[in-house]
Order: structure tokens, then C-alpha cells, then sequence
């Protein structure tokens, strides 16, 4: 009876240890695949480049722009000349800061809409924001939207240099 006891704790000792090591097994599983898995969503939210892309509603045309602080105004020494005399010399900037846009206003005569509010101060942009500046709209399309909205642009409008730079 003595020798059937110390079969059967011998049996509860190594089914223990085998059950220790199963579940440390697993747990390394699944850690390395949750490491596999989210290594690979890094990889895709990675953005090659901090650009921005501006839609002029009025005139169909995409403008990509590539630089961290951008300055929107009717002085042809602008980043991004805007002809139309409703427009200052120098009317807004947007700008590249802790991975994020922004739109402020230079004191324009005029002021600076986003979404048909007027602008105060420097605020944070998204993809599709409109930006109203003098007479003229944008829409903002952000980082990795300006290759969606190039594709949709390029099957829906035959407009030839529908793109500038």
C-alpha cells in the first residue's frame, strides 16, 4: 500500500512539473506572437515622411507639401503662393510638431477659417479639415491619406497636372 502511495505522489509530482512547464511554454508562445504581431503594426503605421497635402476645392487641384512649417500668403516669397488679393502677404502657417498639424493664423486682415469657424490661435488639423483663406478652400488631406486621395483623384478626374508640387 506504502509503494501504490508513492506511485500515485510520484504521478501527482511529475504531472505537476509537466503542467509547470506546459504553461511556461505557452506563455512564451504567446508573448513571441504578440511581439511578431505588433512589430508588424509598427511597421505599418511608420509614415515615410511628414507631408501634407492641400486640395483646392475651388480650382480642383492637389498641392503636396513636404516642409515641417509651411507659410500660406499672396508674397510670392510664400511656401505656398495664393493668388488672390483677399489673401495678406503672409495670412497662416501650417507646421509639423509632435507628429501632429497644425493651422495658426499671421494676423491676417481677413482672418482664417477651419470648418467655417474662424481660426484662433494655433489648432490641431485632420484629414478632410477645410481651411478657408481669403476667398479661396482647401481641403487637408494628412500623411497617409495623400496617396488615397491621389489614386481617387487620378480614376475620377481625367484633369491633366491635376498634381503640383
Amino acid at each position: 500500500m506504502e509503494n501504490f502511495i508513492a506511485i500515485i505522489f510520484l504521478v501527482f509530482r511529475v504531472a505537476m512539473i509537466g503542467s509547470l512547464y506546459g504553461f511556461l511554454a505557452w506563455a512564451i508562445w504567446v508573448l513571441w506572437r504578440d511581439f511578431r504581431v505588433g512589430s508588424n503594426m509598427d511597421r505599418d503605421n511608420i509614415q515615410p515622411t511628414e507631408c501634407i497635402g492641400l486640395f483646392d476645392l475651388d480650382k480642383k487641384r492637389f498641392h503636396l507639401l513636404t516642409s515641417q512649417s509651411i507659410i500660406l500668403g499672396r508674397d510670392q516669397n510664400c511656401d505656398f503662393y495664393i493668388d488672390d488679393n483677399s489673401v495678406s502677404a503672409k495670412h497662416a502657417r501650417l507646421s509639423y510638431h509632435h507628429n501632429q498639424w497644425c493651422v495658426e493664423d499671421l494676423d491676417s486682415k481677413n482672418g482664417t477659417y477651419l470648418n467655417h469657424g474662424m481660426l484662433s490661435g494655433v489648432v490641431a488639423l485632420t484629414s478632410g479639415d477645410t481651411i478657408h483663406v481669403g476667398n479661396r478652400n482647401y481641403e487637408i488631406i494628412l500623411n497617409h491619406d495623400v496617396d488615397d486621395r491621389k489614386i481617387h483623384d487620378e480614376k475620377f478626374n481625367d484633369t491633366k497636372g491635376l498634381f503640383s508640387h
